[in-house]
């Protein structure tokens, strides 16, 4: 059954994620394709409107409380994602922490002068369940 609205509780959201070994929870929805500045992030439509917005964006506007005017909400797993775009796709609230861009920039330049040391794997939600190896039921797969 197609879903009708957008999740709005953790369970509602469990059932659209990848919980990976990092605590990462990978949005399967939508994604903002593989080109420009916005790629790779998960999206999810606006409640209401036929608009897209990112699901991480949501996510902590439901889950953790309101976005202040000109802070971006910065994903805190950065630095120890086991691929350099999975971050993107995290929506795990704890995960995620709202911060002045010049703060972002900060840590996005910190998280790229670490080494990603998390190995591939993740236990599936839905449908499976078990444990998936790069190019078994990949969330990320195809990304570059």
């Amino acid at each position: 059954m197609p879903r009708t609205r957008q999740p709005q509780t953790i369970d509602e959201l469990l059932d659209r994620v990848v919980v990976c070994m990092s605590g990462c929870w990978i949005w399967t929805g939508g994604d903002s394709g593989a080109e420009g500045r916005g790629a790779h992030y998960g999206r999810i439509l606006r409640p209401g409107t036929r608009n897209a917005m990112a699901a991480h964006r949501y996510v902590y506007q439901t889950f953790v409380g309101p976005i202040p005017p000109g802070y971006q909400v910065d994903h805190r797993c950065h630095a120890w994602g086991w691929h350099p775009y999975a971050h993107r796709r995290c929506v795990n609230p704890d995960h995620l922490e709202a911060v002045s861009p010049a703060a972002n920039q900060v840590r996005k330049h910190e998280a790229a002068a670490l080494t990603h040391a998390i190995p591939f794997a993740c236990e599936e939600i839905e449908p499976h369940g078990g444990i998936c190896a790069p190019g078994e039921t990949d969330p990320l797969e195809g990304f570059s």
